[in-house]
Parts: C-alpha cells; structure tokens; sequence
C-alpha cells in the first residue's frame, strides 16, 4: 500500500512506522501563539492582493507543474539545472550591519528562465533579478 504522495511506507519490524502524535502543549500553544502574530505583521505590510491576482499565481503554478512534469524535472530535478557559466565581474563590498563586519560579493547571474517556462518574461523583466548577491 502507497502513500497518497505514492511513495512506499516505511517499517520497522514489520509494522508500518507511524508519525509521532503531537501533543498539546503550552509551548505549542505559544509557538503557534508567535506564528499567528508573525503572519498577523507580514498581513499589515503587504494586503492581501485582488482575487484576480491569486487566480493569475494559481493558474500560473498549475501551467509550471505541467511545464516541469512534461521534462520529468519534477521526477529528476537535477535535470532542470545547468552547470553555470564561470563568474565575470565580480566585485566585492564590505558590510557593517548590527555590529557585524563582512563582504558582500555581488556578479552577474547569468540565469536564463527555460524557454516556455510559466512566468519567464516577468522574471526576465525585473532587473534585479540579473544579478547575484552572497
């Protein structure tokens, strides 16, 4: 018998293993409490878009699942990424940010969306999307 993702469940002496029950507890209570209050803030910075948004990133998700699923990128991921071409103008920053010191290296990405890719012209469309920063 299969998952409902389809993958096969995993025994131990021969009894299928079980998830672990989580129990109530105050510190779920509180974690779950923090979660509600960060989501609550992230809601008051961005409002929630119009519905004819949501329906643009669903229908967009679903053609990108179909996209990935018809060149098997979903069943072997590794397929979808290409080696990178070697780095050219690469510079290099110091930072200082809460007390902290380090470099910030930033160079062209050179990433590409797949030809036919689901959202590819509005990703090629943001500028900051053609460089990198670590």
């Amino acid at each position: 018998m299969s998952t409902p993702d389809g993958c096969e469940p995993v025994e131990e002496n021969g009894k299928p293993r079980q998830l672990p029950l989580a129990r109530p507890t105050i510190a779920l209570a509180a974690q779950a409490f923090r979660d509600e209050i960060a989501l609550l803030g992230l809601r008051m910075r961005r409002p929630i878009s119009d519905v004819h948004g949501f329906e643009r990133i669903g229908a967009e998700v679903t053609e990108a699942l179909d996209f990935y699923d018809e060149r098997s990128w979903l069943a072997h991921p590794q397929g979808f990424f290409t080696t990178p071409p070697p780095l050219k103008r690469v510079t290099v920053h110091d930072v200082t940010a809460l007390g902290r010191r380090y470099e910030r290296m930033t160079f062209d990405s050179g990433y590409q969306p797949h030809e036919g890719e689901p959202g590819a012209s509005r990703y090629s469309s943001y500028a900051a999307n053609d460089q990198a920063t670590r």
